[in-house]
């Protein structure tokens, strides 16, 4: 359909949704093999792109995190482990985040889930160049579990047991509301980092345990994100980009890969990757090349037409790669 009134035209500057999952195996989808039911995630497969060599540059949390929205490694951002709820530091002040690169283009921006790059108020995202925050600021498995509106806490301790949903309906609100002008959503999930939970609606269904409850709801949300897209018909306004921080860690599955979450084997760093923008990526584009959460910002700025930060970058741009459009 043509676009709804008020939505920017097409040949503007994209949006960006950036969705990472904590904890997801390279073969936790059914479009990489897993027998758990991801219908919406399998749909970004076939209607976008997906890597079959895709890596984390980190098989930890935190660090995984800065390198995604610095395109640098931890190593130069200071995020060397991970950070816990009596941590007094947080990812260094001065890097400059996607969301501060997306700003000069006055992209409008909100950060959704789980942060984990410091939880005093320097630190949070409000901070670092999103205009809003809602989610918590850490792993579900570290206590309290506070969540965090902007800078407020209005949740001493969160129900872990719903964070699924009130991320994806803050994020459906925010889509929403952002609708006539190019925005960034970064949607962090907590699951199905340990202790998994997953909320009663998917709680026990299934067939899977609760890693596969969890799973199936994260694939929920995912398809709840896709339609409000539709139904403003920015789909082919908008790049949408779905992975995980690192590999499993007790349950989940690398495949035939060996190494889990915390090991640098391939198990621990191979990540799934989809990326889906309508009448721009390919439809059902396997892509073999590698690639990593450092390539990220990069390629985000360049299709945004945003600069890059003055600081050495350990990424590139991988936009032909999506776009097919191969020198």
């Amino acid at each position: 359909g043509s676009p709804a009134k008020g939505a920017h035209p097409p040949g503007t500057r994209p949006n960006v949704v950036l969705m990472i999952c904590d904890d997801l195996g390279s073969a936790d989808l059914g479009c990489y093999g897993s027998k758990l039911k991801t219908p919406n995630l399998d749909r970004m497969a076939k209607e976008g792109a997906r890597f079959t060599r895709y890596n984390t540059p980190h098989p930890i949390c935190s660090a995984s995190r800065a390198s995604l929205l610095t395109g640098r490694y931890s190593t130069r951002t200071g995020t060397r482990s991970v950070y816990f709820p009596q941590s007094t530091d947080g990812m260094n002040l001065d890097e400059t985040t996607l969301a501060e690169v997306l700003h000069q283009k006055s992209y409008r921006s909100m950060c959704i889930g789980k942060w984990h790059l410091g939880s005093l108020p320097e630190y949070l995202p409000t901070s670092r160049g999103f205009d809003s925050y809602f989610g918590v600021p850490y792993s579900v498995d570290m206590r309290p579990l506070p969540m965090i509106r902007d800078k407020k806490v209005i949740e001493e301790n969160a129900d872990r047991s719903m964070l699924t949903p009130q991320y994806t309906e803050e994020a459906v609100r925010f889509i929403e509301a952002s609708r006539t002008e190019p925005f960034f959503l970064y949607l962090a999930y907590s699951y199905p980092h340990i202790p998994i939970n997953a909320s009663p609606r998917f709680k026990g269904k299934s067939k899977q345990g609760i890693y596969g409850d969890a799973v199936e709801e994260i694939d929920w949300s995912v398809g709840q994100i896709l339609a409000t897209l539709e139904r403003n018909h920015l789909e082919e306004h908008t790049l949408v980009i779905f992975t995980s921080d690192h590999g499993p860690w007790y349950q989940g599955s690398a495949g035939a890969l060996r190494g889990r979450k915390g090991t640098t084997y391939e198990g621990g760093c191979r990540v799934p990757f989809l990326a889906q923008w309508k009448n721009v990526i390919p439809p059902g584009s396997v892509i073999n090349d590698a690639a990593s959460h450092l390539d990220i910002l990069p390629t985000v700025a360049s299709l945004c037409g945003a600069d890059a930060p003055s600081k050495p970058l350990d990424g590139v741009n991988i936009a032909d790669l999506l776009t097919g459009h191969r020198p």
